[in-house]
């Protein structure tokens, strides 16, 4: 049987020794990285994929056609509605999946309301230029179209495709009523009929 101070100091020890094995394992970092991190892709040494001091892992870059759209009027300023016979330019902004300005590609402009406006060229397509912007004019489809549309544009580079859209209000031409003069001027009550 054991002594009672035997038994203190067996206890005691424990403590010690786990409190030596805590410090341990945290001055070397307990087998550190981050626990969301993703892991280094297969042929990546684990050198490669951190970066700094602070050994934090590169997350992946997913590549991917970017395309953005806005619609500016005659001085080129962003606008967000038309009315009347009001036309304007939609301007799609394409960037490869490499990042850089894509250059002769094909910009497909859409509407799910058909009837709401008119394109032209009619078929809502254009080439992008060497620094990847594509247009082409929009209106309203008849002076008196109201309500909202959404217009998107659709690109496909190094076989990814990129989409994005504007959202537009569309006002039916104002109407305006002038001063009636009559000459010569009736002397009388005007017939209705």
């Amino acid at each position: 049987m054991l002594q009672s101070s035997t038994r203190i100091s067996s206890a005691s020890r424990v403590a010690v020794l786990t409190l030596i094995a805590a410090a341990v394992l945290s001055a070397c970092g307990g087998g550190g990285g981050d626990p969301g991190a993703v892991p280094p892709k297969s042929g990546v040494t684990p050198d490669q994929s951190r970066h700094g001091h602070g050994h934090h892992p590169t997350t992946p870059v997913v590549s991917e056609t970017k395309v953005a759209v806005t619609m500016v009027d005659g001085s080129g300023n962003p606008i967000s509605s038309l009315a009347g016979g009001q036309s304007a330019t939609l301007r799609a902004t394409v960037v490869s999946p490499s990042g850089q300005p894509a250059a002769n590609t094909i910009v497909e402009f859409a509407t799910a309301s058909s009837n709401m406006v008119v394109f032209t060229p009619g078929t809502g397509s254009a080439l992008t230029d060497s620094k990847g912007v594509a247009t082409v004019s929009v209106k309203p489809a008849s002076y008196n179209t109201a309500g909202a549309v959404g217009i998107s544009a659709t690109a496909v580079v190094e076989g990814k495709t990129g989409t994005n859209g504007v959202n537009i209000a569309i006002g039916a031409a104002p109407l305006t009523l002038g001063t009636m003069s009559f000459s010569p001027a009736p002397t009388g009550p005007l017939p209705a009929f």
